[in-house]
């Protein structure tokens, strides 16, 4: 792992990190104004910077940033340190109100609508969200119980209900609904605060448990009281096992070296600053089933790529990237594609050996035609028709949660789905007849497939990656998930070494070629559930079309996701990128979800309450007494995601401070400067500490306490996972 040096001023503020040398530096500085605030950021592409400027208000507050191609982001405050609006390059201003005790009550974004744009939000005397009306008047209800004060019931006024009950120590035992038509209902069991078993009833039935060591850590994850896989660990609490799956690793980093099930062997190297930059599928030591290997700049994006299928033609990919970081120029072999972009953004031009495809936007980024596509959006920002011509034309239904109930294709089939309660889907109907459902081992991810019955007819297992199987298990057959370094299924393999699905994206998701023997995955592009029939991807919290390289509704969570553009994926880069959340982007999949070598189902029994209604719902079912607040936070979002993108990439940057915004919020964009800033070297990573007014410990600086170093990382005195984030 190359070295990364920090260098200081005389004030002990950072201002220059490097790591590597030669041709391989990579390099970012900051300088100050003299009030102490960053006003410049630079990051070194080779000999050309990549610079970020930024101008304060009196108290330092950042009102305006200046972008690497001239374009400009605002932000606007009032006197009490509240962010009201939000100014995307190129657009139109997103505003916000609040109430006088200072909670978010309208959300308005630019007028691009015949009709009610805004979001509100109404309280109750204790301060509580009691309800949301959507621009579509659709309203979202929340009612507490008078004499604990937790949620007795979420309601929509289109007929969802979510009802939980609690145990005599407060745990939600059973949450019933949201659709009273499938039954579906979820059943919760626990070792004290730890979730050990989830048992769905409804159209969908099935139970998923969790076995604990002496240690308290997973030791074995059950289906149906059966199809149970094991889980090792080594010394340090790294994962070596899980199932079939056998996990080696470097005594060194602890990355992963080798991931071998069955006969086929993952191989994986990595460059000097801890990303991959190769790996290899390998059937009983001599044949080759996949094989990528990557070359990256100096901000650590691929710019190289060249893959083998089994043992065929290379195939050479090479990406380009403009000044904000999009993707612009990409070719594969003689076959090449560009892309141009406005200011916040949005796609404008698609240019091949074919010809140009154009695409227009409206005010709130909404699309309105790409080529011979034409698109119509809900009041609320959803896509609810999608058609290229009289003949061919795609309806979407969606929920008041957000949800997408049915798409109707253009022949008339109606492809339609049922979720629980924790918002995960639960259950496909072609044309209201059962066609599948799912079990899910966390939030993300599910873990078993089940037929009408609650048969099982897939079992997924995750060990490596926590967003995306190693092995799948079917019809009495183990099958391997052969994934590209995005976690892109890009093959499936038997356990005799025989290819039965291979597929082939490009750069955005589209599926360029596709061939299988019988056996389709249902995981497909970056890891996500692949729909066929809709040919849409779904990422947790939102759908995405790869057709077009958008989201097919606004980020949920507003500009907390790091973007001023709501509808754009990943920022533009969809080859560095993954975002499994469908709420904000991720630089390295390998990274991000092997920091500790914990697959998402390990952890996922921390989180035993996120269920999936949105943040402002879920800080009340976790007593959390602070339900909206969209200030600081927006801001965070927004500059996050700048700062990422101009910092030096690799997992091992660990520069930088915290820095204080008001009172409730400190962010540390690089990492904090040595692991010892606090008891758990997670620090050492880019995080935010955001105080509820339950602080543990009695912490009373900004932020105290309450830190997103990761997922896992839980302080003895948290409550819940929920307490880390919120």
């Amino acid at each position: 792992m190359s070295a990364i040096s920090i260098d200081y001023d005389m004030q002990g503020r950072v201002i220059e990190v490097e790591q590597g040398a030669g041709a391989d530096l990579r390099r970012t500085t900051l300088d100050r104004d003299t009030d102490g605030f960053v006003d410049e950021l630079v990051a070194y592409l080779g000999m050309v910077a990549r610079t970020y400027e930024f101008s304060h208000d009196g108290v330092g507050r950042i009102v305006s940033a200046l972008l690497p191609d001239a374009s400009t982001l605002g932000l606007g405050w009032d006197e009490e340190g509240r962010l009201v609006s939000v100014t995307p390059p190129g657009q139109s201003a997103h505003t916000m109100s609040y109430d006088p005790v200072g909670r978010l009550d309208e959300y308005d974004p630019p007028d691009a609508f015949m009709g009610t744009d805004e979001t509100t939000y109404e309280y109750d005397d204790d301060h509580r969200l009691v309800q949301v009306t959507r621009p579509d008047t659709e309203t979202i209800d929340i009612e507490y119980s008078v004499s604990t004060g937790r949620v007795d019931e979420v309601s929509t006024s289109e007929g969802a209900v979510i009802t939980p009950t609690y145990d005599a120590s407060g745990r939600i035992e059973n949450l019933a609904g949201p659709y009273a038509a499938a039954g579906t209902e979820l059943d919760f069991t626990y070792n004290g605060s730890v979730l050990t078993s989830e048992e769905w009833s409804g159209d969908t039935a099935g139970v998923v448990a969790w076995g604990l060591d002496s240690a308290g850590r997973i030791s074995s994850q059950s289906i149906n009281a059966g199809s149970t896989v094991s889980v090792s660990y080594d010394d340090d609490d790294l994962v070596t096992a899980v199932g079939a799956a056998t996990l080696a690793r470097s005594a060194t980093t602890g990355q992963i070296e080798t991931v071998s099930v069955g006969d086929i062997e993952q191989t994986l190297t990595y460059d000097g600053f801890g990303d991959v930059d190769g790996s290899e599928y390998i059937y009983d030591g001599i044949d080759s089933l996949f094989t990528y290997e990557l070359e990256r700049d100096h901000l650590g994006r691929i710019t190289e790529q060249t893959e083998t299928v089994d043992g065929g033609t290379p195939v050479a990919w090479t990406y380009q990237y403009d000044d904000r970081g999009r993707l612009s120029y990409v070719t594969r072999d003689a076959a090449y594609a560009s892309y141009t972009y406005d200011d916040n953004g949005n796609r404008l031009s698609v240019t091949t050996a074919g010809g140009t495809t154009y695409a227009t936007y409206d005010e709130q980024d909404r699309i309105e035609e790409y080529g011979n596509w034409d698109f119509v959006h809900g009041p609320a920002g959803e896509i609810i028709e999608k058609a290229y011509n009289v003949s061919d034309v795609r309806q979407y239904e969606y929920d008041a949660l957000g949800n997408l109930l049915a798409v109707t294709l253009p022949d008339s089939t109606k492809i339609s789905y049922d979720y629980d309660a924790r918002g995960r889907v639960v259950a496909r109907y072609i044309d209201n007849v059962f066609d599948k459902g799912w079990l899910w081992q966390d939030q993300l991810n599910p873990v078993a497939e089940v037929d009408d019955t609650g048969v099982i007819t897939a079992r997924y297992v995750y060990a490596s990656r926590g967003h995306v199987p190693d092995y799948v298990i079917t019809g009495g057959e183990t099958y391997r998930l052969i994934t590209d370094y995005r976690g892109s299924v890009r093959a499936v393999v038997d356990d005799e070494g025989n290819l039965v699905q291979t597929i082939e994206y490009g750069p955005w998701g589209e599926v360029i070629t596709e061939w299988n023997s019988g056996y389709e995955s249902s995981f497909g592009f970056a890891g996500g559930l692949w729909d066929p029939d809709v040919k849409l991807v779904r990422f947790g919290a939102r759908l995405y079309d790869p057709l077009i390289g958008r989201w097919m509704m606004k980020d949920p969570i507003l500009f907390d996701g790091g973007q001023a553009n709501l509808y754009f994926y990943v920022d533009g880069d969809p080859v560095n990128r993954i975002d499994p959340e469908g709420l904000s982007w991720y630089g390295d999949a390998w990274t991000w979800f092997d920091q500790s070598g914990v697959p998402d189902f390990i952890v996922g029994w921390g989180d035993t309450v996120s269920f999936g209604l949105g943040a402002a719902i879920r800080k009340n079912f976790t007593n959390l007494d602070d339900v909206v607040n969209y200030d600081a936070n927006y801001a965070y979002g927004l500059l996050a995601g700048l700062a990422t993108q101009a910092c030096i990439a690799g997992p091992s940057v660990a520069a930088g401070e915290e820095l204080v915004i008001g009172v409730r919020l400190r962010i540390a964009p690089w990492g904090n400067r040595s692991s010892n800033w606090a008891p758990h070297p997670t620090g050492r990573y880019p995080h935010y500490h955001w105080r509820s007014k339950r602080l543990p410990n009695g912490q009373g600086k900004p932020g105290g306490g309450l830190g997103r170093h990761r997922p896992w990382d839980l302080h003895p005195d948290d409550v819940s996972f929920w307490d880390r984030f919120f």
